[in-house]
């Protein structure tokens, strides 16, 4: 394969990744600890951490993993082998986890040639291990201006530049290759995919022209359970210093590396139980209360490190830094660990906070 060729399959392993594997899960576990020697001495609390004085510690193990399941079914569309079909997106309305979409959000549009079977494909994103050496070829991508939400694969051009897509000669019925084509939003790599589907050439078939499906929550059966892990109980009035070195895999049991961590984020659900929170899991990131996310929360970046005091971490909307998880309402606290580089956006680490 030429140099051309694999930084394409690159581009294009990143844009499948970028959404789907959408477990927003992670193995998570924490016990309470105090004073054992893995507080942090200047009461920074680690790299990203906010200031405060010493901490109980809490330390993520295995112990308190939630669990989650998830398939993906992505829908396959038959057309006219070798025609330049014409690919549309003009009346889409939810992505894969349920948010509202519209034309405006899709700035990519990505054609990908896999040596891999439709389920193959959808269980690999569905894990976010989708195989970069089975990208047949190249792939290739159209990036939508204006009020474009249309267009034809004669206008698609590999990421990596060179010719435009010949139908004639790329979209044809091939044993063991299948052609995905990924709608997301922006173009940076990695990010933003928000729904897909399968173009299937046919010799019979004279369709030239697909539409991608209005809502595409309906591919995604996901289910995570909140019930089954052991709460943790961090001191009410004095949020602790947190260590997740020991968690070394996701819901999903995939890996989560050293450096996978950038945020760390504290919410409370007011009058929301866990099995709510189970419900909505795959809102629980939202910024704001009206769009699934938490009523007050707080996010801390994470430079580097496993490692973080909670203690005055600032709040995402204007709340005061966090000082105390004394809460007059009744509701839920939730803690979950995001990777802003990862190819999955998913939280790394989920779990419930009882504090006491």
């Amino acid at each position: 394969m030429s140099i051309a060729s694999r930084l394409s399959s690159t581009r294009a392993s990143r844009a499948l990744n970028s959404f789907v594997g959408p477990v927003l899960v992670a193995s998570a576990a924490l016990v309470v600890g105090c004073g054992d020697g893995n507080s942090p001495t200047d009461g920074t609390g680690g790299s990203g951490a906010g200031g405060g004085g010493s901490t109980d510690t809490l330390k993520l193990t295995p112990e308190n993993n939630f669990t989650a399941m998830s398939t993906l079914t992505i829908p396959a569309f038959t057309a006219a082998a070798g025609a330049d079909i014409q690919i549309c997106w003009e009346g889409v309305t939810k992505d894969l986890q349920g948010h509202a979409l519209t034309t405006a959000d899709i700035n990519d549009v990505s054609f990908i040639p896999l040596k891999l079977t439709q389920a193959q494909i959808e269980d690999q994103l569905n894990t976010s291990n989708l195989d970069t050496n089975k990208i047949s070829g190249s792939s290739y991508e159209v990036l939508p201006t204006g009020s474009t939400t249309c267009a034809k694969l004669s206008e698609f051009v590999p990421p990596t530049g060179g010719g435009k897509l010949d139908p004639a000669s790329v979209f044809k019925i091939q044993d063991g290759v299948t052609y995905l084509v990924v709608f997301a939003k922006g173009t940076q790599l990695g990010f933003g995919a928000r729904t897909m589907l399968f173009l299937v050439p046919s010799s019979s078939d004279t369709t030239q022209k697909i539409e991608a499906q209005a809502d595409s929550s309906t591919m995604l059966n996901y289910k995570a359970d909140l019930h089954t892990l052991v709460p943790v109980h961090p001191s009410i009035n004095k949020p602790p210093y947190v260590n997740w070195s020991g968690v070394i895999k996701n819901g999903q049991n995939q890996d989560i590396g050293k450096s996978d961590i950038s945020s760390v984020l504290i919410g409370f659900y007011k009058g929301k139980s866990v099995g709510d929170l189970e419900t909505g899991f795959l809102n629980l990131q939202e910024k704001t209360e009206a769009q699934g996310g938490p009523t007050q929360s707080w996010q801390i970046p994470i430079s580097s490190g496993q490692e973080a005091n909670l203690m005055n971490a600032p709040g995402r909307n204007g709340e005061s830094p966090l000082t105390s998880f004394a809460m007059s309402d009744q509701g839920t606290w939730l803690m979950g660990m995001f990777c802003s580089s990862c190819q999955n956006p998913a939280p790394q680490i989920v779990t419930i906070l009882v504090p006491q």
